[in-house]
């Protein structure tokens, strides 16, 4: 067991300790886990047993049934933050960078990133300025990790309608890639 003083940073190396495509990972205050208020955090992936998850959720820090994929080479699973509920999504890995904003990482690929409606139904619309490059991947993840939607902006600054329609209601990553950098930002679907 580890103990850690408030605003502690700590990295969990798992390798060897936790299967890759299914586990269960609980962290909590006491060194037993008999009651919801005494688990801090919660993740699950894969098809494995869950005998925490229910827990989990009676202390808001999951839902029960979510279905992540394990971690991979190409993927990890992170935290997305400023949620009701703690949710995870599968993505490309931010090796020994906390997974602290959803709006930006330290090398942006935007200087500014705006998305409206936010929550949006039918579509949403995204105002960008300053895009690092010629080229720039706009990217949808699902809360899942899943990849929903992917296309190719060719340009600097302006305003982009993306028809969302196709989606169904949830949480959703949208992910800017380019040669300065990754600019991230959640958005919720009605």
């Amino acid at each position: 067991s580890l103990i850690a003083k408030p605003n502690d940073f700590v990295t969990l190396i798992t390798e060897g300790l936790i299967a890759g495509d299914s586990g269960e990972l609980a962290l909590s205050m006491r060194s037993t886990v008999a009651v919801p208020e005494a688990l801090v955090a919660y993740l699950a992936w894969g098809d494995g047993s869950r005998p925490l998850e229910t827990m989990a959720a009676e202390g808001d820090l999951w839902q029960v049934g979510i279905s992540l994929m394990g971690p991979t080479e190409t993927a990890s699973l992170q935290l997305i933050p400023d949620q009701e509920v703690s949710m995870y999504a599968l993505l490309p890995p931010t090796p020994c960078s906390a997974n602290a904003s959803t709006t930006s990482t330290s090398n942006p690929a935007a200087d500014r990133l705006q998305l409206y409606p936010n929550p949006f139904t039918n579509q949403i619309t995204l105002e960008v300025e300053g895009l690092q490059g010629n080229s720039t991947e706009l990217s949808i993840y699902g809360s899942t990790g899943q990849l929903v939607q992917q296309q190719r902006l060719e340009l600097r600054s302006g305003r982009i309608s993306l028809p969302t329609q196709h989606l169904p209601s949830g949480t959703y990553l949208l992910r800017l890639t380019n040669a300065g950098g990754v600019s991230t930002m959640k958005m919720v679907k009605r």
